[in-house]
């Protein structure tokens, strides 16, 4: 990673590491790789740490580095591109129940690569821009959980939403210590290089003492490069 990306990295680590030492903040650890196993791909690493000054009410800073891979056409060419970013993000995020709502700014700093290097690339080496992002999770009395993501980055004008479904099937009463959680999602991406839409099954496990939760999925996609296809990808969410 370059300067400029631990430049951004650091300061907001320091955050982490200093606000959790001092018990002042609840910090969760996330991890996930997606792929469509044809140059499109998306893994990422990062931490969230989320100060409540209100039962309803707290403050988030999170930290994420990311390996972005995706093609695209440029007139005759089909273009490969490779990206080393983090994003570094503040915000707030409101409680009531088990319902969460996550608004949340910052700046994304990505270093892109492009093979062969067109010049009517979007994203091309060393950028930095604003980056904006809502979420929402939500579980019902009925143990099924909505969520919903969108993010927006500056970098490439690329504009990403997913939302899901997902049904509680079994430790309904929490008695044992594995839970098992089932359902569906959709997608959609894009920017003026290019377009994708999907839906898919998701099935997680949870780990109640160790608050832990490790999700696959799999489903149907299209893109404005390769046309129809699959896709498949990985989740882990970390509690501490």
């Amino acid at each position: 990673m370059t300067a400029r990306a631990l430049s951004l990295a650091i300061p907001l680590s320091l955050v982490l590491t200093w606000s959790t030492h001092a018990g002042a903040a609840d910090l969760a650890a996330l991890a996930g790789s997606e792929s469509d196993f044809r140059g499109q791909s998306y893994s990422y690493v990062g931490a969230d740490l989320t100060h409540r000054l209100t039962p309803h009410v707290g403050v988030a800073v999170r930290v994420m580095p990311f390996y972005l891979t995706y093609r695209f056409r440029s007139g005759d060419d089909l273009v490969s591109a490779r990206a080393l970013g983090v994003n570094g993000l503040v915000g707030i995020k409101l409680f009531l129940g088990e319902t969460t709502l996550g608004l949340l700014g910052g700046a994304q700093f990505r270093d892109t690569d492009l093979s062969p290097d067109v010049r009517t690339g979007g994203a091309r080496g060393d950028q930095i821009s604003g980056l904006a992002q809502l979420e929402l999770d939500s579980w019902l009395p009925t143990r099924t959980n909505l969520n919903f993501f969108s993010s927006y980055s500056g970098v490439d004008d690329f504009l990403y939403t997913r939302g899901g479904v997902k049904q509680q099937l079994t430790n309904r009463d929490f008695s044992k210590p594995i839970t098992i959680n089932a359902g569906v999602e959709g997608f959609f991406g894009r920017n003026a290089d290019y377009d994708s839409r999907g839906a898919g099954l998701v099935f997680e496990l949870y780990h109640i003492p160790t608050r832990m939760a490790v999700g696959v999925r799999a489903g149907y996609k299209h893109d404005s490069t390769f046309g129809n296809g699959g896709y498949a990808g990985l989740s882990i969410y970390k509690q501490f």
